[in-house]
């Protein structure tokens, strides 16, 4: 199972694969495959990505997790292994091909996954030993008590993950404690993955699995990698009782209208130094095209209720989108960033990217907005890019067009607004 080169990366090894990781973990444990390798290429050219799957196993099944921005890139590599390899099967799932099976579907795959495989890959194992060898799609199959799923495989890499601000220590473990979430931002494809009805792994078996990692991997630096960690109340003060003792610190990202005081309070006692607040902007009107269900206010009073919880607070926003006015938003925006100058650690804004499996994907025009290509190739989620010199590039294009402003203030706004980001220091902006 293969994790593919990401384009324009920015950070090398900053999230595992928790998916493939999960599913190493659970295709061990049924036992019916006789061995299963990880394979990261996230940091690795196409050429090289290429001669490392070729070099480094005789492969039976070959399968890669996809997201959209390296689908193309993905779908080249497996292209290129099939001359070679031609006794291999080649599957892909992730969130690419949960948002469009179909499409994904004619592009030579020999499975296609959607939706979340834990289940499903068990039941292409059984068609792969019956000889079953047609061209599929596996639909999702929801596991409903997550307690169920073994831990993931972190031994299947060399690697853990990546720093939280707050620690400067690089050995950090991802983790998750439920999946899905039932909001409907118009940008976010996770239902596609995960549907809308969130599961809970219970906090014993969370906490268990902290126990366990501390010991034996020797960290105590933890990423939650939920969607909506905080959104039941009752769970995350059971869960903040049960880790208080542990003596950890761990990060995680949450909507605004769940990050009130207390909560806040209960989290920093159990050992949280940063938070992900999903902002995306200071401008109302942005805020309800996206269908965000939140308000400025609400913005305003996570990032001072971090700050006075002492948790260190990542303020996620987004640029060029949909209810965006020229001038208006990018004032708004700084001027409210003025207003919380030293009350949060650091400032990521990206240019919105629409994706399959989201409604302004489907529905463009319906907010306002045109898809200028639907090439995979030209997308880029970042504010700038690394270059062929490894050095950073600016963005010049948005995918999206805003029909409220001409291209020129568009790119106005954009530049403003990396301008305004470039104002602090370095390790505050992303």
């Amino acid at each position: 199972m293969i994790n593919p080169p990401q384009p324009y990366m920015i950070e090398k090894h900053t999230q595992v694969p928790l998916g493939l990781l999960y599913l190493s973990a659970v295709l061990k444990r049924d036992g019916r495959v006789r061995e299963v390798k990880v394979i990261d290429l996230s940091a690795d050219s196409m050429e090289e990505a290429t001669l490392k799957i070729q070099n480094n196993h005789s492969w039976d099944v070959c399968g890669f997790t996809s997201t959209t921005l390296d689908y193309f890139m993905t779908l080249k590599i497996m292209k290129a292994l099939k001359l070679s390899l031609e006794n291999t099967l080649f599957i892909t799932g992730g969130s690419h091909s949960s948002a469009c099976p179909s499409e994904v579907g004619k592009d030579g795959w020999d499975a296609v996954f959607e939706g979340e495989s834990d289940l499903s890959i068990l039941k292409f194992i059984g068609d792969f030993t019956a000889g079953k060898k047609n061209t599929k799609i596996y639909k999702s199959e929801r596991v409903e008590d997550l307690d169920l799923l073994p831990y993931p495989d972190r031994d299947a890499l060399s690697w853990l993950g990546g720093k939280v601000l707050a620690s400067g220590n690089e050995r950090s473990i991802n983790i998750i404690a439920s999946r899905a979430c039932p909001r409907k931002c118009i940008f976010c494809a996770g239902g596609a993955i995960w549907g809308r009805r969130v599961r809970w792994r219970s906090p014993e078996a969370v906490a268990d699995e902290i126990r366990y990692c501390v010991k034996k991997y020797n960290v105590k630096i933890f990423r939650f990698s939920d969607d909506n960690m905080i959104g039941n109340k009752k769970w995350t003060r059971i869960f903040c009782d049960l880790i208080k003792p542990l003596g950890i610190i761990w990060r995680m990202s949450v909507r605004v209208d769940d990050a009130d005081y207390e909560t806040l309070c209960l989290l920093r006692e159990a050992g949280c130094v940063e938070l992900g607040l999903g902002i995306e902007s200071f401008d109302p009107n942005v805020l309800k095209v996206l269908n965000k269900q939140t308000t400025l206010d609400q913005s305003l009073a996570a990032v001072e209720n971090s700050f006075k919880a002492d948790i260190g607070a990542r303020l996620l926003m987004m640029i060029n989108t949909p209810g965006e006015t020229y001038k208006y938003t990018v004032d708004q925006n700084i001027k409210c960033l003025e207003s919380l100058k030293g009350k949060f650690v650091y400032l990521s804004i990206k240019p919105l990217v629409p994706f399959p499996g989201t409604d302004i994907w489907n529905n463009p025009e319906q907010f306002g907005v045109s898809i200028k290509t639907r090439d995979f190739s030209q997308y880029n989620m970042w504010m700038y890019h690394l270059g062929k010199n490894g050095r950073k590039k600016h963005t010049e294009e948005s995918i999206l067009r805003i029909h409220s402003m001409s291209e020129k203030q568009q790119k106005e706004n954009f530049n403003r607004m990396l301008q305004y980001t470039e104002t602090l220091p370095e390790t505050q902006r992303g």
